[in-house]
């Protein structure tokens, strides 16, 4: 599963958008009665399928993920960031606005209960959509859980390059890294100075 999701991912980025579709279907299969199900497969398909111009396809995956994934609300999330991007493939801002608005309400249902890349995949779509402000909070919360994390650190950045904002990406990473600098150096002096339960609120 793992080696076709890598398979995908690499094709897409290279613009090679059969082998990247037919590498994310044949991570679908693989995944689909195991462990690693994962809705963000199918919001990565539908993303390879609008870059190919797809839209019809695109559409269907949206689809899929609902009815593969009826009862997930973190999957219903991806569902309207999905139909957010096919929406503004076709021009229709009416549409990609409620469902970013639909994206937004589960978003704040599901609370800190947002796996890490759909949060990213629902930044990237309001970026997309204007909405700077909401995408980049959510980018530094992101950001904020996983300061040590490589792997996440790679993708935020290649979410900006896709975005062709590389700048702000590096921007909100230097921004969260340097946060989390002061507030443990508050949480530091607090707990030299004696206040020990402060210290422990800073951290």
């Amino acid at each position: 599963v793992n080696r076709q999701k890598a398979l995908g991912d690499v094709a897409h980025k290279n613009k090679d958008f059969d082998v990247a579709e037919q590498a994310l279907r044949d991570t679908i299969t693989l995944a689909k009665y195991s462990f690693w199900r994962d809705a963000g497969d199918y919001a990565q398909l539908s993303k390879v399928q609008l870059d190919k111009g797809d839209v019809d396809a695109a559409k269907k995956t949206v689809s899929e993920v609902r009815r593969d994934f009826k009862q997930d609300p973190q999957a219903a999330l991806l569902s309207y960031v999905m139909e957010a991007n096919v929406s503004q493939k076709l021009g229709d801002a009416v549409a990609a606005k409620l469902a970013l608005d639909m994206a937004e309400k589960q978003l704040a249902v599901l609370g800190d209960k947002v796996p890490d890349h759909y949060a990213l995949e629902f930044a990237e779509a309001c970026y997309k959509g204007g909405r700077d402000e909401a995408a980049s909070a959510v980018v530094k919360k992101v950001l904020k859980n996983n300061h040590e994390n490589s792997e996440l650190l790679a993708k935020v950045e290649g979410l900006f390059d896709t975005l062709g904002n590389p700048e702000l990406g590096n921007q909100l990473i230097s921004q969260t890294t340097q946060d989390i600098v002061d507030l443990n150096n508050r949480a530091v002096t607090l707990a030299k100075s004696g206040d020990l339960e402060g210290a422990v609120q800073r951290s």
